[in-house]
């Protein structure tokens, strides 16, 4: 199991992130999507390879 950790100042730009992600890594397995956001917008991604 591994994670990765995307962050952005908004919420736009972190999809932008995530969606580069998950296309540049289709054959990851994804366990889990973890959102937070405070000062900025985070995502922590739980998968498999």
């Amino acid at each position: 199991m591994k994670v990765k950790t995307l962050s952005a100042m908004t919420e736009k730009g972190l999809e932008k992130k995530v969606n580069a992600f998950l296309d540049q890594n289709h054959q990851l397995e994804i366990l889990d999507i973890k959102f937070s956001n405070g000062s900025s917008y985070a995502v922590l991604v739980i998968y498999r390879e």
